[in-house]
């Protein structure tokens, strides 16, 4: 009996020093951290590291049931806290890992930090066991439980992953998620929740998968994803897991000239993940000219589909998908299911057209060409009469910024001219 009792004290003991508390925390911790009973806040104070140096080889992670190695950094949260505050100025060498209901929130959005590592490819190649680890088990914040509310900060060189709930709900606001190391290998992907999870008026730079639509219904809005060596935008899964998983984004951007592999996809069904996929754009810029817009490989006859719908928004890219890769579903851009590399069917008529052009262009229809002065970047040209009715669609370029108008006759046209810095709209005359 006594020693049952031993047993139990001594597991309990452990499940306690694992879970660590504040106190445990301050004690790691090189910079000044403190702590309020009444609000259950704790407060990073200064700058510094967390350094649980027990957990370098071979400890138990109390919230995933996994050994870990290399985890010094990672403070497993008590359930009992139910705030993180990063004062402006100061940046946290270190991870937490959350369990129970909790916010995660910077005082400045720029210099409240929670930080990775300089090291590249640090999960594989770049830890204290010299031993591949399973990078997903290392993310910067890592929710295991109850849901996550993060805003107002930077998360830089993640060691791994930024920001991961597999299942959990993770909320996140205004918050720059950025990998500056550079390399292929440095597992930093940016943000994956359960059902129901939102990203809002955030920014991604950042070398791997950058939003997984894992689970139903994320909610992506106001973001911008700049796309860098290795990046892939919207990433649907390397294995057969979570059926019908679903995003909608909302005035978002990626753009860029850089991505994975030679074809820089874009919306990737990586691996041979074969579950349904479905994603809602609206309002959306997708403008990489090196850039695919689809990957989809699945296992040979899957039942995936994989299902796109862009509505008003501009895609601008060097090809439509990668040769050899097809899966069932619909993809839909600006109304088409034609496979097009530049779509723009972005509300031109929220925007009050000039009378005379300004300073920047010069427009004048001559017999049957229309001629664009100061033309600065290639350009979709739309000519609609002034009841709606589209006249003509082009391209023009520098080189040659022309268009042909075989067909048009005298009156009065809107010319809409949509680039990568915007768009602008002008009446034009034809005598």
């Amino acid at each position: 009996m006594n020693r049952i009792l031993l047993i139990l004290l001594a597991l309990a003991t452990r499940i306690v020093v694992a879970q660590e508390s504040f106190d445990q925390l301050k004690a790691v911790y090189s910079g000044t951290v403190s702590y309020n009973a009444t609000t259950q806040a704790v407060t990073f104070e200064t700058s510094g590291a967390i350094n649980f140096s027990n957990k370098v080889t071979n400890w138990a992670d109390p919230y995933n049931n996994k050994t870990l190695q290399a985890a010094e950094w990672i403070w497993n949260v008590p359930t009992t806290i139910k705030s993180i505050i990063i004062k402006a100025n100061v940046t946290v060498d270190g991870g937490f890992h959350t369990k129970g209901n909790i916010t995660i929130q910077g005082e400045d959005r720029k210099t409240s930090v929670i930080y990775g590592t300089p090291v590249q490819s640090w999960a594989d190649v770049n830890n204290s066991a010299k031993k591949d680890l399973d990078e997903w088990y290392y993310c910067q914040i890592q929710v295991y439980g109850g849901t996550c509310n993060i805003s107002n900060l930077t998360i830089l060189n993640a060691r791994s992953f930024a920001v991961r709930g597999w299942g959990p709900v993770v909320n996140m606001k205004k918050v720059d998620v950025i990998d500056n190391r550079g390399g292929w290998g440095n597992h930093s992907d940016g943000f994956e929740g359960g059902d129901n999870s939102t990203i809002d008026s955030c920014y991604f730079e950042t070398g791997d998968d950058i939003i997984k639509v894992y689970f139903k219904n994320l909610k992506v809005t106001n973001t911008e994803i700049k796309m860098v060596q290795n990046s892939v935008p919207i990433q649907f899964g390397w294995g057969n897991y979570n059926d019908n998983a679903s995003a909608t984004f909302e005035n978002c951007k990626i753009w860029g000239s850089a991505g994975r592999g030679s074809d820089v996809r874009i919306i990737d069904n990586a691996g041979s993940s074969s579950r349904n996929k479905t994603v809602v754009m609206n309002k959306c810029t997708i403008d990489n000219p090196n850039g695919t817009l689809f990957r989809t490989a699945v296992a040979v006859n899957s039942p995936t589909a994989i299902n796109v719908t862009i509505n008003n928004s501009y895609v601008r890219v060097r090809a439509y998908e990668v040769s050899g890769y097809n899966a069932n579903g619909t993809r839909t851009i600006c109304g088409s299911t034609e496979k097009l590399t530049t779509y723009d069917c972005r509300d031109f008529t929220s925007i009050e057209p000039q009378t005379s052009p300004d300073s920047k262009f010069r427009l004048k229809i001559t017999n049957k060409t229309l001629y664009i002065q100061n033309l600065t970047e290639e350009s979709i040209v739309q000519i609609r009469d002034l009841s709606g009715r589209l006249i003509h669609q082009g391209m023009v370029n520098t080189a040659n910024p022309t268009i042909s108008l075989p067909c048009i006759h005298s009156g009065v046209y809107v010319v809409s001219l949509s680039g990568r810095s915007g768009m602008v709209s002008y009446k034009v005359e034809k005598q």
